[in-house]
């Protein structure tokens, strides 16, 4: 029986890959190869943690409250934080059940900051329909 026939061992010639199923490449080393080959590793060939697709990330309840803090305070806000910063929303989901017993949690009124974040998306819609308006007029104007 050769290396090729056993489906338990890979061929020497065959890249290491992670858990995950990604190869080391052609030019893992050693070391590499060995800490991928490691189960349960989640590590890909460059020592970077890996997670699979789809999946949040891993942080503690902690950390997430934090950074919803840090992103509360920022010039975005909380606003289309679904978009901004995916796996910061799906970790909070998966933690605290709702993104917005996370937001609470963290020390922020929920209600309120959605209510604020309307009302900035309406000013901004009506500012903008005004903008629109005026440059309709002034082309008009210019057309005569």
């Amino acid at each position: 029986m050769t290396a090729l026939d056993n489906p338990v061992t890979p061929p020497a010639s065959a890249p290491a890959r992670d858990p995950h199923g990604e190869s080391a490449g052609p030019g893992a080393s050693a070391l590499e190869r060995s800490r991928l080959s490691a189960p349960g590793s989640g590590m890909d060939g460059a020592g970077m943690s890996r997670r699979r697709p789809g999946r949040p990330l891993e942080m503690p309840p902690d950390e997430v409250l934090r950074a919803i803090r840090e992103r509360a305070h920022s010039r975005d806000g909380l606003f289309r934080i679904h978009l901004q910063a995916p796996g910061l929303y799906a970790r909070a989901r998966r933690l605290f059940g709702a993104w917005s017993e996370a937001v609470r949690r963290a020390g922020f009124d929920y209600e309120a900051l959605q209510g604020a974040a309307r009302a900035r998306s309406l000013a901004t819609r009506r500012l903008n329909r005004r903008r629109a308006l005026a440059a309709r007029r002034a082309s008009r104007r210019s057309a005569r």
